[in-house]
């Protein structure tokens, strides 16, 4: 039956609510691709890369352009100059699953890249770690993942007017949960809205995060958007500092944001 123009603002608003309140999970979602491959052994969730036609959800092959499945569609998605994706075997293999297995259960990562050298040394094992790295990821709230039936204007207008109103209390404990999990300890975390506009939500993320290694600070940017109907994240970070970086995170989170919403 066809919901009246009332029913779908109510159901806007409720669902905007339940997905504003994931707004600080990225911070968990970035914490867990510094994992080293050592910790990566545990059970495979069903979601592997797409190779020729298979038709589950998750990461395609090793592409600039790569193509993925989300709720028995194609998203079409261009990497940033530079990024290659993380493959589905060896020491790559290993991280991704563990980021997978990881993931809270309103959270599915559909595809996840890093820079290409520090990746390729990551591979070879002449690194326990990748400095600059993304991921699409699709959001379900309390793991149901479905296309929502209104528009991204109005998705995102309603999302915004939650943002302010976030009680972060219990999104900080599972995020804790995981980070002990991972063997991390997480600090000075800061994660705020920092602006909106007719494609998505942007937020900005830094904090301090020590484990077995070394401490380091990460920084990061990412927006959260519906693209055909389906509700995303996007995000990229950098555990480089900003003046040894030669990413402008900036610069590729605008260009992978473009071509997901130009491509499909």
């Amino acid at each position: 039956m066809e919901q009246s123009y009332g029913q779908l603002r109510e159901s806007v608003s409720s669902a905007a609510s339940r997905f504003a309140s994931m707004a600080k999970m990225p911070v968990v979602l970035c914490l867990l691709m510094l994992s080293q491959s050592q910790q990566a052994s545990v059970a495979q969730d069903g979601s592997h890369p797409l190779r020729g036609s298979q038709n589950r959800e998750g990461q395609a092959v090793h592409s600039k352009t790569v193509s993925v499945r989300a709720l028995g569609g194609q998203l079409s998605v261009r990497l940033p100059d530079g990024y290659c994706s993380i493959k589905d075997k060896g020491r790559e293999g290993e991280m991704l699953k563990h980021s997978r297995d990881m993931m809270p259960q309103s959270v599915r990562i559909l595809h996840a890249a890093a820079e290409c050298s520090e990746l390729a040394k990551y591979a070879a094992g002449n690194s326990d770690e990748v400095f600059h790295w993304l991921q699409v990821q699709m959001i379900g709230p309390s793991g149901t993942f479905r296309r929502l039936p209104f528009s991204r204007e109005e998705f995102l207008s309603n999302i915004g007017g939650q943002l302010p109103e976030i009680d972060f209390t219990a999104i900080e404990s599972e995020a804790e949960t995981l980070l002990e999990r991972a063997g991390m300890d997480v600090s000075s975390v800061k994660q705020a809205p920092i602006g909106r506009d007719g494609n998505a939500i942007y937020m900005a993320t830094n904090f301090s995060v020590e484990n077995a290694a070394a401490p380091r600070h990460i920084r990061g940017l990412g927006a959260i958007t519906l693209v055909n109907s389906i509700p995303l994240g996007i995000h990229v970070y950098s555990s480089k500092p900003l003046s040894d970086s030669p990413r402008d995170l900036q610069s590729d989170l605008h260009s992978l944001l473009q071509s997901i919403l130009h491509n499909n």
